[in-house]
């Protein structure tokens, strides 16, 4: 495999460029990849001297990785947030950036392949009970032992850096809807393990075999006959659990010779299928995961962003004046004793009125035509910060904020407020509106899907009396 990435090298360097390419993760994995790459080479040498001499001793190669590099530079420093951009609200509290760490190597492998505990939350935020903890640990040190033990004995213990690499991103930004990108990098690991090396009985603990030899055993005794029976010799018993005996076949092998005895082939054919079902087992809760989400994105709208772009455009409602809510939680003490101090931030705005502006033909920073003049377009809401629908993660500072809701409340009541308000009082409040002057319409419901059960919340919007009586549904 080392010597078809050294004489090819293309064809793993652009399959890294294009992982580059998907998000910030991919640039981190793809990074961490090439690491690998570079530290098989240079393990060969055997001083400082060869070492710089087999990194150019293939051209090819070396102008491969001088590509990736390129690239994988140039993509971080388009993507690097500004300075005061955070990947978690600050003063919520929630887990240190050594407990994420931890959480992403105890928790999240057995949550991305057999558990279902936690909903779709940030790595900061995520809190668990201490029975799912104490599950999620164990079938987690499983999925590393078995992991482990398969790359150790192909001396591939090296392959575990891009997951060290993808935990330390963790800690700055990881929310459990990333859960696939795990579940795909174990995938990938276990392909690549056994792609050049199929697991045979070798990689099985001996304590493991000699227990399933002990239950096969037993069983055969048991269809053998118990000793003592009318008609049954007592010895008969001995032999058949003397000579079973259980096959582990390779995986992706036949392997079988062409003068192999009837019953051996029929024996490792019948291994070869349990080590199957085995495996579809052990992918079946994340298969069915992929299959429920894909069945609700066919069937439902996830955001509502197009039934509000809908609701807009049939009731030509895109030129009147829409006002979203803003993240704000008050101070909360949870029953499990945490505390959770008060969150406010004015330029979170609500998701489904910033979705809608693609499905009315409008981009968050583009400008359009206005009759005979060119002018900014704002999108479908207005009171937002520098005229832009959607901004990064960028907490104002309290003075900062009271400008921009005195700001918009003295445009006076728009004809829409939307948003989940969970606090609706304080946030007409806050905006001098008056709530005897708006009626809530519930515009659609959306549903989202998260592994094996669906969501349902309302899209919500209060609609200013006077234009509710032009509202056509």
């Amino acid at each position: 495999m080392l010597e078809s990435r050294d004489e090819k090298p293309w064809r793993l360097t652009l399959s890294l460029i294009l992982l580059c390419c998907t998000s910030s993760y991919g640039i981190a994995l793809a990074c961490a990849m090439a690491l690998v790459w570079v530290v098989r080479v240079l393990r060969e040498s055997r001083s400082i001297r060869s070492s710089i001499r087999s990194v150019i001793a293939r051209p090819e190669r070396f102008v491969a990785w001088l590509m990736l590099l390129v690239v994988g530079l140039t993509l971080t420093v388009c993507i690097l947030p500004y300075p005061d951009t955070f990947g978690m609200t600050p003063g919520s509290g929630g887990s240190s950036a050594i407990m994420q760490f931890l959480m992403f190597w105890l928790i999240m492998p057995s949550e991305a392949l057999f558990t279902s505990f936690a909903g779709d939350v940030s790595l900061h935020g995520l809190r668990m009970d201490v029975v799912p903890i104490v599950l999620c640990v164990v079938l987690s040190a499983m999925v590393w032992y078995a992991l482990g033990r398969l790359a150790r004995r192909r001396g591939d213990l090296d392959m575990l850096l891009p997951y060290v690499l993808f935990a330390l991103c963790a800690t700055k930004y990881f929310s459990l809807h990333h859960l696939g990108i795990v579940f795909a990098l174990f995938v990938a690991d276990l392909w690549m393990l056994i792609r050049d090396r199929p697991i045979d009985a070798d990689d099985v603990p001996e304590w493991l075999r000699g227990f399933v030899r002990m239950r096969v055993g037993r069983i055969a005794v048991r269809r053998a006959g118990k000793p003592g029976q009318p008609g049954q010799p007592v010895h008969s018993a001995q032999p058949v659990c003397s000579t079973q005996s259980v096959r582990f076949s390779r995986i992706g092998h036949s392997s079988q010779p062409a003068t192999a005895q009837p019953a051996s082939a029929s024996s490792h054919s019948r291994s070869a299928i349990i080590c199957n079902c085995v495996i579809v087992l052990l992918l079946l809760p994340s298969l069915w995961w992929n299959i429920a989400a894909g069945v609700c994105d066919l069937r439902y709208d996830y955001s509502g962003s197009r039934a509000v772009a809908s609701f807009a455009e049939r009731n030509d409602f895109r030129h009147n004046r829409w006002v979203s809510v803003w993240r704000y939680y008050p101070e909360t003490t949870w029953p499990d004793g945490s505390h959770t101090p008060r969150q406010e931030d004015t330029h979170r705005y609500a998701w489904a009125a910033i979705a809608a502006d693609p499905y009315l033909g409008r981009g968050v920073w583009s400008t359009a035509e206005h009759g005979s003049a060119r002018g900014p377009e704002r999108g479908l809401l207005d009171c937002t910060y520098r005229g832009r629908s959607y901004e990064p993660n960028q907490v104002p500072t309290p003075a900062q904020m009271n400008r921009e809701i005195a700001a918009c409340a003295a445009k006076g009541e728009p004809a829409f407020v939307i948003g989940d308000a969970d606090f609706p009082e304080y946030y007409f409040g806050r905006l001098g509106y008056r709530m005897r002057d708006y009626r809530k319409v519930t515009i659609a419901t959306k549903h989202m899907s998260w592994k094996n059960w669906v969501t349902t919340a309302d899209i919500t919007v209060y609609v200013r009396t006077d234009v509710l009586r032009t509202l056509r549904r």
